[in-house]
Formats: structure tokens, C-alpha cells, sequence
């Protein structure tokens, strides 16, 4: 093992020893068991206690889109506030997806159902990448295959089949299981970095509601399937630029992932991916998401996009090659983009 990899592995380790001193101090000093706080606090999942992170995000990240962003508000019709629907329904429905979203009224929504079920998406994909992926890798003892007796990747697997579960139906989280509200202080290193990135997420996802807008999309309906096409692109460059624009370099590494998160969330709703569709296909999406983000081949974005795909192909049982030969995560996700085109419906 080189040096930088064991700095690397020391480093995870203090965090991680650091998350767990500071979990255990709250909960046994101060007897700090949850951070729900009623009066603030709109919602019935855990993910609520991180409703003000999202809309603060939209202030801080960027001073050029915050000016933006109160332009479209002051001269283009952009409604003040988010709404926040908490109906208790299933994500999927038949003429509709209650995610994000933004009205012919210029009025953005979003769900805690969509925004539980993004954030079990981050946690999954944080722990199975690391437990699974890069730590291995870091340790020189990578099999790809999963460790049954690691605790974390047990746990993440039941919260990833919880949050896929809220696609066709709804149902209370299971407090047992990591969250953002309340956990174990065994999972406090994976919990707090999932909250990050979900904020991430929903910062990307938001400023593309806030594109079309901005585009004045929810104006008319397309003509035209490619022009539904292009106004969906149209707003996740939207969304691209404002993730860039930070000047907060500390920032920039979790508004990429978030970025890539949040795309791959979209992955995960459907199994199908067509040929020229009136909508763009979620791989098509995260392409053109990774190829604008300024990334370098060794870059962690390429190997948590390239490990989502697998995630989903062995959820749906979608069948793809593979290559074990790949040489960084930047070809692996190329090779494995290749594959996922061969399979698509026209």
C-alpha cells in the first residue's frame, strides 16, 4: 500500500472516530436522541429536519445565482417559497411523478416522499461506494463482492429498499434504520455525509425547476417531443452553471456528487430506457451531467455514477456486460453507458 493511501485511510478513520465521539457526547451527555424539532420542523419522515438546509443552499452556494434567483422572482413571475407537500403518497402515478417540480403558476413544489426517497438513494450509494468500492480498493484487497457481515452495507442495503419501496407505495421509515432525523451513533459518519449530499442534491434539482423559469418553459407545452427534449437539457445546463458558479471551492467536490446523485435518483424511478422519447432518458442525462462537470478521470463522480448503474441493473435484473478490465472510473462508466445503450427500446 502506498503512502498517500494509508493518509487516506487514517484520515477516514479519525473522521469516522471523531463522528462517533461527538454522536455518543450528544446522546449520553446532553441526551440528545433527535434532531426534530417541532416548531420548526413541517412533516411526518425524518427527512424533514433538513428542509431549511435545502432552501439555505439556494442562498450561499453561488452570490451570482442568488441574484438570479430573486431577479426571476422580482421581474419573471418566479412565485416566493417552495411548497412542501406531505400527503403521504407513493411517488409514482399513472399520469404523473410526484418529485420536483414547477407549475404553469411559476410555483415550485416538492415532496417529502421524493425527497425521503433521494436521500436514501445518496446514503446507499455513499456506503456501498466506499465499503464496497474504495475502501477495499485504498486497502489493496478489492473483490466487488458484498461483505455480509459489514454492518454499514447491510444497513444501507435495507435503507436503499426502503426509498425504492416509496416508489408504488408509502410507508413510515423504520427508525431503526440510518436517517437524518435520529440514529445510531454507528452511523453518524455515513448519516451526516448523506445529508450533505442530498442537500447537494436537491440544490441541482431545485435550480432545475428554477431553469425553467428562468426559460420561461412553463409558459406553453412543447410542440414537439424534441423540444421537450431540449428544454429538459436546457434546465440541467441551467442547473450546471449554478453548481459551477460556486466560488466556495470546499463546496464544489459535494455540488458535483449531489449533481450526480440527483440525476441518478431519476435513474432509479423506472426500469425502461428509450430511443426517442419525448423526455430524455435518465442515462442520456447523467451523461451529459458528468461530461460538463469539469471532472478528471480519477475523479470519485465517475465511479459513484458508474456503480448506480450497476445498482440499477441488478434491481430491475436488467442483464449488461460489465468489463473488469476498466482502467479508472471515467472508462468504466463509458463501458458501462455503452452496454446500457445496447439494451434500449426504440
Amino acid at each position: 500500500m502506498s503512502i498517500n493511501h494509508r493518509i487516506v485511510l487514517i484520515r477516514v478513520f479519525l473522521l469516522e472516530q471523531k463522528n462517533f465521539i461527538k454522536c455518543l457526547f450528544n446522546k449520553i451527555i446532553f441526551k440528545k436522541k433527535s434532531f426534530y424539532n417541532p416548531k420548526s420542523h413541517v412533516g411526518e419522515l425524518p427527512v424533514r429536519v433538513l428542509q431549511h438546509n435545502i432552501t439555505y443552499w439556494l442562498e450561499i452556494v453561488s452570490p451570482e445565482f442568488y441574484k438570479t434567483l430573486l431577479n426571476e422572482i422580482k421581474n419573471n413571475g418566479l412565485q416566493q417559497g417552495i411548497l412542501y407537500h406531505i400527503d403521504k403518497q407513493k411517488i409514482l402515478h399513472v399520469a404523473s411523478v410526484n418529485a420536483a417540480s414547477i407549475s404553469s403558476k411559476r410555483k415550485i413544489s416538492i415532496y417529502e416522499t421524493f425527497n425521503s426517497y433521494l436521500w436514501c438513494i445518496c446514503y446507499s450509494l455513499l456506503v456501498t461506494f466506499d465499503e464496497i468500492i474504495q475502501k477495499p480498493h485504498l486497502r489493496g484487497n478489492y473483490t466487488g463482492l458484498i461483505d455480509k457481515n459489514n454492518e454499514q452495507v447491510n444497513a444501507a442495503i435495507a435503507v436503499f429498499n426502503y426509498g425504492m419501496s416509496l416508489r408504488n407505495n408509502y410507508s413510515d421509515w423504520d427508525k431503526t434504520l440510518p436517517n437524518p432525523e435520529e440514529f445510531d451513533c454507528k452511523y453518524s459518519y455515513y448519516v451526516e455525509r448523506a445529508n450533505s449530499l442530498f442537500t447537494s442534491a436537491m440544490f441541482f434539482v431545485l435550480s432545475h425547476e428554477i431553469g425553467h423559469n428562468y426559460f420561461n418553459h412553463v409558459t406553453y407545452m412543447p410542440a414537439t417531443a424534441a423540444q421537450s427534449l431540449a428544454e429538459e437539457l436546457d434546465a440541467d445546463n441551467f442547473a450546471l452553471e449554478q453548481v459551477l458558479s460556486c466560488e466556495n471551492q470546499d463546496l464544489i467536490p459535494s455540488l458535483k456528487h449531489g449533481a450526480v446523485a440527483g440525476m441518478c435518483a431519476l435513474l432509479f424511478l423506472s426500469p425502461k430506457l428509450y430511443k426517442g422519447g419525448t423526455y430524455p432518458d435518465a442515462d442520456d442525462r447523467i451523461r451529459n451531467v458528468m461530461e460538463k462537470l469539469n471532472l478528471k478521470d480519477l475523479d470519485l463522480q465517475w465511479g459513484m455514477a458508474s456503480l448506480a448503474f450497476k445498482l440499477w441493473g441488478n434491481y430491475f435484473k436488467i442483464d449488461f456486460e460489465i468489463s473488469e478490465t476498466s482502467e479508472n472510473y471515467s472508462e468504466m462508466f463509458y463501458e458501462i453507458l455503452a452496454e446500457m445503450n445496447k439494451i434500449k427500446k426504440p
